[in-house]
């Protein structure tokens, strides 16, 4: 069963294509804090090996009428403006993180906030390079029929 987790994130990018043309763009937050996106992680095993791995994903909510993230991702001209289903991660107030945590799964969709605009700063900027991945953590001494509890 997933659990909730919090990704911290320095910057987030996306693409702008407010001039029609795709515009890399760096949004931190404004106060220079630490961004912490809200997350669900899991232990799984890998077929391929057969150990026990984590997995995490970051949560995304609809950006349609966030005043930013609406005019971020490629328009998809074969629907109307009104329907482009643009998206956000979702950016957890600090002051939620402990209850975010604590949070029963039935109680999740009560997190899922836009991030007030005010509170991201952006820039059009490149992201750095892409370093190589460093293999994915395994879980030691988990049993091969049940996954660790964490």
């Amino acid at each position: 069963m997933p659990r909730h987790c919090i990704v911290p994130c320095e910057a987030i990018y996306e693409p702008d294509w407010r001039t029609g043309k795709f515009i890399p763009t760096r949004f931190t937050a404004a106060n220079d804090e630490t961004l912490g996106v809200a997350g669900l992680w899991s232990p799984w095993k890998n077929p391929e090996t057969a150990q026990w791995e984590l997995s995490f994903t970051m949560l995304t909510i609809n950006a349609d009428e966030h005043e930013l993230f609406r005019h971020m991702h490629r328009p998809d001209p074969r629907r109307p403006p009104h329907m482009q289903d643009k998206r956000m991660v979702v950016v957890l107030p600090e002051a939620q993180y402990a209850d975010w945590l604590d949070a029963p799964a039935e109680r999740s969709m009560d997190f899922m906030n836009q991030f007030a605009v005010e509170r991201f700063a952006m820039v059009a900027e490149a992201p750095p390079p892409k370093a190589s991945r460093p293999k994915a953590p395994s879980i030691e001494d988990a049993s091969p029929a049940e996954p660790p509890l964490l």
